[in-house]
């Protein structure tokens, strides 16, 4: 079952979680820690959910909770600079009103423009990813 939601912001598909994660896995930063790898996305189960929409992909926990958490946000390489993260991110956001949305701390801090785009605010505690230089 493959649905297609229409709202102001445009058509979601519905795509399968190992699709998202494989996607992930191949587009992906490739330093990503674990619990936002492709890997570990592919493994994740209804009720979470994964959406495309062209070329920008989202996965989210369980839409129907009052948190949701945002998994990943994915833009084709070629597509990317357009914006199309953060619209998709407003996309979800909007079909899935009255909703409180997170974004995890271990999100690599190099990836919140889109986030902040779409109107995330960064709270004060945050988590820095660091390597070892050997």
């Amino acid at each position: 079952g493959k649905d297609t939601m229409e709202g102001g912001a445009g058509p979601l598909e519905e795509i399968d979680l190992r699709k998202a994660g494989s996607l992930v896995s191949q587009f992906g930063l490739s330093d990503l820690p674990w619990q936002l790898s492709g890997e570990t996305i592919a493994q994740l189960n209804p009720p979470a959910r994964a959406y495309k929409n062209g070329p920008a992909y989202a996965v989210i926990s369980n839409p129907e909770a009052e948190h949701v958490v945002v998994w990943s946000v994915l833009v084709e390489p070629d597509m990317r600079g357009k914006n199309l993260g953060a619209e998709m991110l407003r996309n979800v956001i909007a079909h899935h009103a009255c909703r409180t949305w997170h974004i995890p701390a271990i999100f690599p801090e190099e990836f919140t423009k889109p986030f902040e785009r779409a109107g995330f605010v960064k709270e004060e505690l945050s988590q820095w990813q660091m390597k070892l230089a050997v």
